[in-house]
């Protein structure tokens, strides 16, 4: 199997399952030999044995106790192993030696459900030029293939290989399955959220963003809220202001909260939280009890944030797994064009409490 693509901790995953179909063995080693035997230093052993516990190969660690080997799944494994090519290629244009959060936990998630159901996963960097992925696509020949926000010409160079394949972000391309959440569609969301917490006054001011972009977001906002008997001032729910430096924001912001301060503010990324962060504590605004925030990110160091801040998490096991039934079927010949529109899970946080009385 080719693990140049794959990471550290799972090249150390495939060929310790390798070595114990080729001797078997009840009792897996302790760290220190396999830290020996492999060369590998021991939080990859410990991430890549806790991905093997997930997937019932060994027991999970316990204090004092060797792990155990599961030896019926491991004769499984080795049956499926012996089947027809089944390598699927995970594509994105992240780098492989340096993936972002959002495309690594999105691997590892898929790369999960590829072990359990007896498939290979292998992440792979896409070149900058289309006939060098065809050339590359023709020379694995995966039965399928996971393109996660790539651009329409690489969608097109696996779709002419006939290669079953979805996408998830990215451009449209309406001849492959796909997955996506629109950004209109989370900013609706937002204001749901801010609607049930109790607030009113709720405001989402765009930065820098395109005049056209400002329209389509007002228009479709406008929608949903005369459907909901709500009231829409585009000059409130979603200024849009112009600028390039950090007081320039902080002037806008000002001027937003003059008249009619909103209650809830809805803040795009995690520039626009810090930038308003500075503005709130410059005004003596506290979080949550004079203004509570949402933001439209999944960065993982907001969780960290104090008080928490109301965020959304997009790709969860229900929306991988949902994902990659698609995938079988595409490679099962049940092809499918649909764009399924992802549903997040959003966390309230701390942040987002009921508006005080002022």
């Amino acid at each position: 199997m080719d693990l140049d693509y794959q990471f550290r901790w799972q090249q150390f995953a495939h060929r310790l399952v390798d070595d114990l179909i080729q001797h078997p063995s009840a009792d897996l080693p302790g760290m220190r030999k396999l830290e020996m035997q492999y060369k590998v230093s021991r939080s990859t052993i410990e991430h890549a044995l806790g991905h093997l516990a997930d997937l019932g190969i060994v027991t999970p660690a316990q204090h004092g106790k060797m792990r155990k080997v599961n030896l019926s799944r491991l004769r499984k494994i080795s049956s499926l192993r012996g089947q027809a090519n089944k390598r699927i290629l995970f594509l994105s244009e992240c780098p492989a030696s340096n993936p972002a959060y959002m495309t690594r936990s999105l691997y590892e998630s898929f790369h999960k459900l590829c072990d359990q159901e007896g498939f290979s996963l292998s992440f792979f960097e896409v070149p900058s030029e289309p006939s060098e992925l065809h050339a590359l696509l023709s020379a694995i020949q995966p039965c399928g293939a996971i393109l996660y926000s790539v651009p329409t010409a690489i969608s097109k160079s696996v779709f002419a290989l006939d290669i079953p394949a979805i996408r998830i972000g990215g451009s449209p391309f309406h001849q492959t399955p796909y997955f996506v959440t629109s950004y209109s569609g989370l900013l609706i969301q937002a204001f749901e959220q801010g609607w049930k917490a109790g607030h009113r006054g709720i405001s989402a001011p765009l930065w820098n963003k395109s005049p056209e972009l400002h329209e389509k977001l007002a228009a479709q906002l406008e929608n949903h809220f005369s459907r909901g008997g709500r009231s829409f001032t585009k000059r409130y729910h979603l200024p849009s202001f112009p600028g390039e430096s950090p007081e320039e924001y902080l002037a806008a912001l000002r001027e937003l909260f003059r008249y009619t301060p909103p209650t809830c503010i809805i803040l795009h990324n995690l520039d626009d939280y810090l930038m308003a962060s500075s503005f709130f504590l410059r005004e003596g605004l506290r979080i949550p009890d004079d203004i509570s925030i949402i933001l439209l990110s999944g960065e993982p160091s907001i969780e960290k944030v104090v008080p928490s801040i109301a965020r959304f998490i997009l790709f969860n096991s229900g929306m991988t797994l949902q994902a990659f039934r698609v995938l079988q079927e595409q490679m099962n010949g049940f092809l499918s064009h649909e764009q399924v529109e992802l549903s997040p899970i959003w966390v309230p946080g701390d942040s987002l409490a009921a508006p005080k009385t002022r």
